[in-house]
């Protein structure tokens, strides 16, 4: 319903998903005790956000993905301006380690997930 970082501006588009939303696979969200819908923070060496889970198996086991330039949630703030992919050099705008925790909860899994926006 979105595409790139523009189309949750518009009124309609956004009543289908009105608050910010991370895509987990269910193998990671059971791993984390998640539930759909529940709130999770994303967080990065560099900051965290707070967004509502959206169970799919849409995205595979060990990667999440989320629309960046939401207002109240920009994944765009979990990537440091200078950041680049270990392996290739190249900017790492659209990938990177991140970790996924139930807000307000102790008990989460301790493995990394990537982050796909």
């Amino acid at each position: 319903m979105f595409m790139h970082s523009r189309m949750f501006r518009v009124p309609w588009t956004r009543k289908l998903r009105p608050d910010p939303m991370v895509d987990i696979n269910p193998k990671d969200a059971g791993a984390r005790g998640l539930a759909p819908d529940e709130w999770v923070m994303l967080a990065t060496t560099r900051g965290s956000i707070r967004v509502r889970a959206n169970v799919t198996e849409l995205v595979p086991p060990g990667v999440v993905s989320i629309y960046h330039g939401v207002p109240s949630a920009d994944a765009n703030e979990l990537i440091d301006p200078d950041y680049r992919d270990p392996i290739s050099g190249y900017p790492g705008y659209k990938s990177l380690l991140c970790e996924v925790k139930r807000v307000q909860k102790e008990e989460v899994a301790d493995e990394p997930i990537w982050i796909l926006v």
